[in-house]
């Protein structure tokens, strides 16, 4: 199908923009979003293996799809459409989330740092990537809550943003779910190739 693929081990990595006073010790050793940028792309783009507005996409599942969504949100210019699958948008819809804890500290003692620039939903109004946004609806892991939300917010703040979904009723956080997509997010990319 003529598309080179790039896996990046992120580890247990939130995609923020950087590490904060307040995020685990431990927690800082798993790269940020900046990395990816300054360390993955523009070293790729300097040795002419990937160019800004070309026919370049980013898919993620799981934390990986909270970071396909904020790499698309941050970084229009190296791609032309994202996929998210089973991912988590707005952290203050789960105030307990370890990885978010850890990553900001608790939500009572961090609220700005929750609800600031690495709150994807809260910035919905910025997003140019279009984005196929996909979660099964039995999913235990990360709430469907999340995308649902995340596209609603979309289409509230950002209505000629193009946006497509897919919420299915007997599917999880597995592979299985995330297997049954690889076709619809393929068709999603060609509408910009």
């Amino acid at each position: 199908m003529n598309y080179n693929l790039l896996f990046v081990e992120m580890q247990r990595s939130v995609y923020l923009r950087e590490y904060y006073p307040q995020t685990k010790k431990e927690y800082r050793n798993f790269p940020t979003r900046t990395w990816l940028i300054d360390s993955v792309l523009k070293v790729l783009q300097d040795k002419s293996l990937i160019y800004p507005k070309n026919f370049n996409f980013v898919v993620g599942l799981s934390t990986g799809g909270r970071g396909a969504a904020i790499l698309g949100l941050d970084y229009p210019s190296y791609f032309k459409a994202a996929a998210s699958l089973s991912g988590d948008f707005d952290p203050t819809l789960q105030k307990n989330d370890n990885l978010m804890v850890f990553s900001l500290g608790p939500y009572d003692k961090n609220r700005k740092l929750w609800e600031g620039s690495d709150n994807i939903s809260r910035r919905a109004k910025e997003m140019k990537t279009p984005i196929y946004i996909g979660h099964g609806q039995i999913d235990k892991t990360c709430p469907i809550i999340q995308s649902i939300s995340f596209v609603n917010e979309l289409k509230k703040q950002n209505p000629n943003l193009i946006v497509k979904s897919n919420f299915p009723k007997n599917m999880g956080h597995d592979y299985k779910y995330w297997d049954s997509e690889v076709d619809s997010i393929i068709a999603f990319f060609n509408q910009f190739k």
